[in-house]
């Protein structure tokens, strides 16, 4: 990017993260569309249903409507982007919603949302979608067993229409009718003219990401656990990522194998080692996923205390670092723990994971989910312990990380690099 003043030019040389798609052109374009993360009108309560009351600001409610909720006011929900997020059910009634948007005949356009669902807590619950432009129709389908009221994580998707008039109209509509208003959720719906960008940064800072945790981050009986495969994501979506830590085990022939991993840990064991490895590398994100071994050591109330003490040191020693927080695993009994007979202590665990984190955020932290749990299944679990997960679940954990990133990281922390471009580094290894 050039800075020109009347005597002189000078380039300065910034980190390119990336925006949320982590698309680099199409995605400097504004948006076409008026209140896509469905933050306005801003609620005072828990929820709004629609029709019943007006749809939210710019859209226009289709089928039997939908319900615009407030997630901080909610324990268990989380929005997309923002505070709020639509369900797109009403009543056990398939619902929508669509907006006309300004276009140019003959010009492309780039669409971007975020979607997930709405638990009512079956063990198999599932959320379908449909989304129509001009020339276009998408079908979205995903299955999670989350408790009750509880939102799935979000996932973002992508693809392009080309307009044929003056106007577009955009729409989403739920495919499976569930009971109340569960079901399918919307977030984040972006529209930008495709091919129209800025000029490219002459240079690419990682984004330094400390992997923190367990085995489970470690990676124990697949190699690099979701290290691995959240590297491949991050390096098709074109985002230079530096992952640090005070180990490199289990690894295999991965390029940039740090991670602050230890198996067997706990969280009161891992509380140090936190601590000291943000003071040594000083990470631009951490993801911690934490818990799994105090379950088996029958302490999940004091875990749970343990952890929210942790949050509350990380935000303090970083307070200006995203802290992304994962709920753990599923765990089947009878299994390796066989102190854990039946899923009540993880359920209970991961319980109180969401509510601290949403706690902490309230309180102005920055500090974010990752719902590991609802992401995996049995069948992503090791069946000879299964406490870790087979490569199918690294690989759930991974997208559920990097979705993660794309909501809190990658926007704010191209902004701040932009504002301050003191900040961009090349790696934080000491």
């Amino acid at each position: 990017m050039k800075f020109h003043h009347p005597s002189f030019t000078f380039v300065l040389l910034l980190g390119a993260l990336c925006l949320p798609s982590c698309a680099r052109g199409e995605e400097t374009a504004p948006s076409i569309v008026s209140n896509g993360g469905f933050e306005a009108p801003a609620l005072g309560e828990q929820f709004q249903v629609f029709p019943e009351k007006p749809a939210p600001d710019g859209w226009t409610a289709g089928g039997a409507g939908g319900v615009l909720w407030n997630a901080p006011q909610n324990p268990g929900m989380s929005a997309g982007e923002g505070t709020q997020f639509v369900t797109l059910n009403a009543n056990g009634q398939v619902g929508g919603v669509s907006q006309i948007l300004p276009t140019v005949a003959g010009k492309k356009y780039a669409v971007s949302f975020a979607w997930s669902a709405l638990s009512n807590g079956d063990a198999h619950f599932n959320a379908g979608l449909r989304v129509t432009a001009p020339g276009e129709s998408k079908t979205y389908d995903l299955t999670t067993s989350l408790p009750d009221h509880v939102t799935a994580p979000f996932h973002v998707e992508h693809f392009t229409f080309t307009a044929v008039a003056a106007t577009s109209t955009l729409s989403f509509l739920s495919t499976t009718p569930k009971p109340l208003f569960y079901g399918t959720s919307l977030d984040n719906v972006i529209v930008r003219l495709a091919g129209a960008s800025e000029a490219q940064p002459e240079t690419d800072a990682p984004l330094v990401i400390l992997p923190l945790g367990d085995s489970l981050t470690t990676g124990f009986n697949v190699t690099g656990g979701y290290r691995l495969p959240l590297q491949k994501l991050l390096g098709e979506a074109g985002c230079p990522a530096d992952f640090v830590g005070s180990r490199n085990d289990n690894s295999g022939d991965m390029k940039d194998a740090e991670h602050s991993g230890y198996s067997g840990y706990n969280v009161i064991r891992l509380t140090p080692v936190a601590l000291a490895d943000l003071k040594t590398f000083s990470p631009d994100v951490t993801l911690l996923m934490i818990g799994t071994n105090n379950m088996n050591e029958g302490n999940g109330p004091e875990a749970s205390k343990q952890l929210d003490a942790l949050i509350g040191q990380i935000t303090a020693a970083s307070p200006q670092m995203p802290l992304i927080v994962a709920t753990i695993p599923p765990i089947i009994p009878p299994g390796y723990f066989k102190n854990i007979p039946d899923s009540a202590p993880i359920q209970a665990f991961n319980k109180q994971v969401r509510d601290m984190v949403a706690a902490h955020a309230k309180n102005g932290e920055r500090v974010a989910l990752a719902e590991v749990f609802g992401a995996l299944t049995p069948d992503d679990m090791d069946a000879k312990d299964k406490t870790h997960f087979l490569q199918s679940g690294a690989d759930k954990v991974a997208r559920v990380w990097f979705q993660a990133l794309q909501r809190e990281a990658f926007e704010s922390l191209r902004t701040e690099r932009h504002q301050n471009p003191g900040s961009v580094r090349e790696g934080n290894r000491p």
